[in-house]
């Protein structure tokens, strides 16, 4: 139906919300985007020091708020509510997790935790909303590269992919 056009450089990321309203795009060196899906429309944007590395949209239920975090070359997760004007976001949480990218961030909607990847390890947090977080568990660091991470069994488990060496 259309095309979207706002970014100048390569886009690393895309991710849709839970409710397919909106997608969110994380370009390589500047910018983050939120689109509106059905009519393509820009909703908000902010300049990013470095590159966006992974996306995630978090909905915690307790409040009916949605939260977009991001991760970054840098090791840092940010993370932006939505206006209670509705007119963008609003910044409410950044901490530096890893020394280097971020290569996966992951929410879990049962118990409001996040878990990071990046310089081979895997991290959990403990969310309280909006704007606080705490290590819950932390993995030994591993010679491949963690890629991605995935929730089971209602988050009880998690399911981590290594990149060289194939498993998971």
């Amino acid at each position: 139906k259309y095309t979207i056009n706002k970014h100048s450089r390569a886009i690393n990321n895309l991710k849709i919300n839970q409710d397919g309203s909106k997608l969110a795009s994380g370009e390589y060196l500047t910018l983050m985007v939120v689109w509106e899906l059905m009519t393509g429309e820009k909703l908000w944007e902010v300049s990013v020091i470095g590159e966006v590395t992974t996306i995630c949209w978090a909905h915690f239920a307790e409040t009916g708020s949605m939260i977009l975090y991001f991760g970054t070359g840098s090791g840092v997760i940010r993370g932006y509510q939505e206006s209670k004007t509705g007119d963008g976001y609003e910044h409410v949480f950044a901490i530096s997790v890893h020394d280097g990218p971020l290569e996966d961030l992951k929410f879990d909607l049962f118990h409001s935790c996040l878990t990071s990847l990046g310089a081979g390890s895997l991290k959990v947090w403990n969310l309280v909303f909006p704007d606080q977080a705490s290590l819950y568990i932390e993995s030994t660091s591993r010679p491949h590269t963690a890629r991605s991470v995935m929730f089971t069994q209602n988050g009880v488990e998690l399911i981590l992919c290594y990149l060289e060496s194939h498993e998971m």
